[in-house]
């Protein structure tokens, strides 16, 4: 396998500029029309007089890594400093227990992160298959020669010599184990790992031998017992692989898939999880909550990011956060309208960084405030303030508030 290509650099939400030449017409159509037209992951220009005859390329808040064509890659850089944005995929995934391996938080690049939880996943599942796959009894139909399980009716004819019959079958072509065949097949299809660690997914992949690569769900839902147990962080890896290989990518409709991050759903989900594992007690944060408005409540219904419940169930405080470096009205009016819908008088927006003019003001009954979880400094540290400029620090609790 030749080594990898050097990716063109393009910087979250930064214009970058390439010489006519330095893109084929072809090129430039495929990039524009599968991640410009089809998604909309990076902005395409062609050379015209508003681009003083250059190529015009911008990053439109994703990360990762996109390789259009063997010999032709993109590196999409966030603004977030990488070491930052390893450890909200790794909050966000579960993949935490993951950072003893050697430099996984101080790679140098994203597909550098990649490769090394890659081949993380390949050494896993060989591990397991050392020990022997999970195996489970799954229900059967068929004609036998011999009685196995219970006979269906109806009974066999005299020039019928089969019976059919229902019975179970032990077989480590179970969900558990699917997934990780359809994990690896995507990263082995991915063109974004060196030679060892290709060959090293591909092994694993093989020694999968019988397991159809098929998609069960990745997230909630498995449940683990003292003979699967091992397959959560296995599982959590292919949840990660999976979300990332790309929008709109199924098995089958590309030579090579992109690993592809959008930061706005990342510092969401983040700013959530971070905040459920740091919350006190008997403080509740439910994320993405469905409100439906009406006498049925289905006529019209809102998604809710983050809602502050105390330990009588009671909604406290609404939250929402933005992906952006300014406020608009538009913010203003939805987390207005959330509080409402919560019957709560506290609501926050939450931005990446410090804002030139922070808000807080009183829109009848509600404040409204802008925080920041800052992505520049130490996440910790950053969610410490966030925890204390909330009134939820140390020594203090929800009941603080004015309400």
């Amino acid at each position: 396998m030749p080594a990898l290509p050097e990716p063109i650099l393009l910087v979250e939400y930064e214009p970058t500029r390439l010489p006519a030449g330095a893109l084929a017409a072809d090129d430039g159509r495929l990039l524009w029309q599968r991640y410009g037209v089809e998604r909309r992951v990076v902005d395409v220009a062609f050379p015209s007089p508003r681009t003083e005859g250059a190529w015009e390329l911008i990053s439109l808040g994703w990360a990762g890594h996109i390789p259009l064509t063997p010999t032709l890659h993109f590196h999409l850089r966030p603004r977030t400093p990488l070491g930052n944005l390893f450890r909200m995929l790794a909050t966000v995934y579960g993949l935490q227990e993951l950072t003893f391996l050697p430099g996984l938080v101080q790679s140098s690049s994203l597909r550098d992160f990649y490769e090394q939880l890659a081949a993380y996943l390949a050494a896993g599942v060989m591990a397991r298959r050392r020990r022997g796959l999970y195996q489970a009894y799954v229900p059967r139909n068929g004609a036998l020669p011999y009685v196995r399980g219970r006979m269906r009716l109806p009974a066999r004819r005299p020039w019928q010599p089969e019976v059919e019959c229902s019975y179970e079958e032990v077989t480590d072509d179970v969900a558990e184990n699917q997934l990780l065949a359809l994990t690896l097949q995507h990263i082995a299809r991915s063109g974004l790992c060196q030679e060892e660690v290709q060959t090293a997914v591909r092994r694993a992949f093989h020694g999968l031998n019988g397991v159809t690569p098929v998609g069960p769900a990745v997230e909630a839902g498995w449940r683990y017992h003292r003979l699967n147990v091992d397959y959560a962080p296995l599982h959590a890896l292919c949840h990660f692989f999976l979300t990332h290989i790309g929008p709109g990518h199924d098995t089958g409709d590309r030579l090579m898939l992109p690993f592809l991050v959008y930061m706005p759903r990342l510092f969401e989900q983040f700013v959530a999880r971070w905040l459920q594992q740091h919350l006190p007690p008997p403080l509740e944060l439910r994320v993405q909550e469905q409100v439906g408005v009406g006498e049925t409540g289905g006529a019209l219904s809102f998604t809710l990011d983050m809602v502050l419940y105390d330990g009588s169930g009671r909604a406290q405080m609404v939250l929402d956060t933005k992906y952006k470096t300014e406020v608009a009205a538009a913010d203003i009016h939805q987390i207005v309208t959330y509080a409402e819908l919560r019957r709560c008088r506290e609501a926050v927006l939450v931005y990446p960084q410090r804002l030139g003019t922070p808000l807080d003001v009183q829109i009848g009954d509600v404040r409204v405030r802008t925080l920041t979880f800052g992505l520049e400094g130490e996440p910790e540290s950053e969610g410490r303030a966030l925890l204390a400029a909330l009134g939820l620090g140390e020594g203090n609790t929800i009941s603080n508030y004015p309400l």
